[in-house]
């Protein structure tokens, strides 16, 4: 849905009163059509910033609604997204609880996942690695996908998972006491985002 991706690019760009009206734009335009994901994926973003706002009615409303449409949907996609979504949900929020099992695996995430994805859902797998102080597994894989390709940050989704690998590397360094690899590996991560306004 254009409504649905024009919410997420100005939720990025720190615009949420706008992002919440073309979520609700999308939810219009998708339930007439009985998209499903396009529903679940515009709740997921109303849920990100309900986090943001620290609004437990409004996060725990999103939720019940992805619930319900994956009752009505029992589609494998659908069930992959509502994976996919509550697991970023559930690390947002510093927890595992609803972390996906096959997300503990880079195998599996490569298994179960479309192309796409598997960028953005490597970040989260590498942000389950930081919580369990897997170090030395987190280091060779963002060295991995760091190196995998030279055109990483040309590309939509290598951009937005070079960010949060950047930040995530940053944040290790930081707790090591390395300030200024800490400092390289942030700026470089705000040079690539501010180009796209890619401010959260």
């Amino acid at each position: 849905s254009s409504s649905l991706m024009r919410a997420e690019i100005l939720f990025m760009r720190g615009e949420e009163a706008e992002a919440e009206i073309y979520c609700h734009k999308a939810f219009y335009e998708a339930r007439s059509h009985r998209q499903t994901c396009v529903c679940i994926g515009g709740e997921l973003l109303l849920a990100r910033m309900a986090v943001l706002k620290g609004d437990m009615d409004k996060f725990l409303s999103a939720i019940k609604n992805i619930q319900a449409y994956v009752q009505e949907d029992s589609g494998l996609h659908v069930q992959r997204m509502v994976e996919y979504g509550m697991s970023l949900l559930s690390l947002m929020i510093g927890v595992k609880d609803w972390v996906a099992p096959w997300l503990y695996d880079i195998r599996e995430i490569k298994k179960v996942m479309y192309a796409p994805v598997v960028p953005l859902a490597t970040v989260l797998h590498l942000e389950l690695l930081l919580m369990e102080k897997r170090y030395r597994e987190f280091y060779a894989l963002s060295e991995l996908a760091l190196e995998r390709d030279p055109d990483f940050a040309e590309t939509t989704g290598f951009k937005m998972q070079r960010i949060g690998l950047l930040i995530l590397l940053a944040v290790v360094k930081r707790g090591n006491g390395e300030q200024l690899k800490a400092q390289q590996y942030l700026r470089e991560a705000l040079n690539i985002a501010a180009k796209d306004r890619i401010y959260m």
